[in-house]
């Protein structure tokens, strides 16, 4: 089959999808709403799974290297769809996971998209079926461009944007297909998952800073719950006092004490000040941090004795 042959086959494919989609579009909104938004809410859960996906957790580079056939992070992708799906409730489950599993196949778009509608008609379905269908072909093709057909430097280029591109364009006909008694409701379901994706990343972003704050601060207080007295008194007369002050706000008792009692009457009054005038409790994690590092980096310097 040459090239032209094949686009023309997937084109003749989709738009059977399409027109079958399109058929039953009001009966899936009428009498099946609740599983067409099921379907929805899976397929990006899938994305987003996708989207997330990292070989490194999963097996080392050497483990590759050995066997990359083996250890091919497609495989292993498909395995981690595989796994969220198992524990999820979604209309015709079975053909998304098997559509998930024919995408580590390999070959092309046109093939995957084929395969897919091939054993939807083998299984039967019929009337709504066809729109949860649509939803899931159109969602394999985002997890196809963004995880297999990219290679493996490329991955990291396609932007998180495409999630939201797919729910909200209608670029990919989806929107253009709801039926307008249930636009307002399809469009809601849309924003409540863009306001879902970006308070998740929001969520994560911060859980990563507690999570190196929490890091930098024992680091901290192991090096400075040791520290002879000259040692400390170095690192007092070699920093600003609010970057002392700033560094030692939320150290572990001890170790705050430990700087307090080696400061002159001047220092310990102007940190005290610095903590009175700011509110030792606004300090935020990236300023903590920062002066703890700063700190630990002249500590560094000196052998940290």
């Amino acid at each position: 089959m040459n090239g032209m042959e094949d686009k023309e086959n997937l084109e003749q494919v989709l738009d059977r999808v399409r027109e079958k989609a399109f058929t039953y579009a009001a009966e899936a909104f009428e009498e099946h709403k609740e599983q067409m938004f099921e379907a929805l809410q899976v397929i990006l859960q899938c994305i987003e799974t996708a989207n997330k996906f990292d070989i490194d957790e999963w097996v080392s580079e050497e483990e590759r290297e050995r066997d990359p056939i083996a250890m091919d992070p497609d495989l292993f992708l498909t395995s981690d769809l595989e796994c969220f799906l198992e524990e999820k409730d979604a209309p015709l489950k079975e053909l998304l996971l098997s559509g998930i599993r024919i995408l580590s196949y390999g070959g092309r778009w046109n093939w995957v998209a084929r395969e897919i509608f091939y054993e939807a008609e083998e299984h039967g379905y019929s009337g709504y079926e066809w729109y949860v269908i649509y939803i899931y072909m159109t969602g394999l093709r985002n997890i196809y461009i963004r995880n297999y057909e990219a290679g493996s430097d490329e991955r990291g280029s396609v932007k998180d944007s495409m999630r939201k591109v797919w729910l909200l364009s209608e670029s990919f006909c989806l929107r253009a297909m709801v039926p307008e008694p249930w636009l307002e409701d399809y469009d809601e379901f849309c924003r409540e998952q863009v306001e879902k994706q970006e308070q998740a990343k929001l969520e994560e972003r911060v859980d990563q800073s507690f999570k190196h704050a929490r890091f930098v601060k024992a680091a901290f207080e192991r090096i400075f719950g040791k520290m002879e007295p000259d040692g400390i008194r170095h690192i007092l007369t070699n920093l600003n006092y609010r970057t002392v002050a700033a560094g030692i706000a939320f150290a572990a008792e001890p170790v705050r004490n430990r700087f307090l009692e080696n400061m002159t009457v001047r220092e310990r009054k102007l940190v005290m000040r610095v903590w009175d005038d700011d509110g030792s409790y606004r300090y935020s994690l990236d300023t903590i941090c920062r002066a703890m590092d700063r700190m630990m980096m002249i500590a560094g310097l000196t052998g940290g004795k």
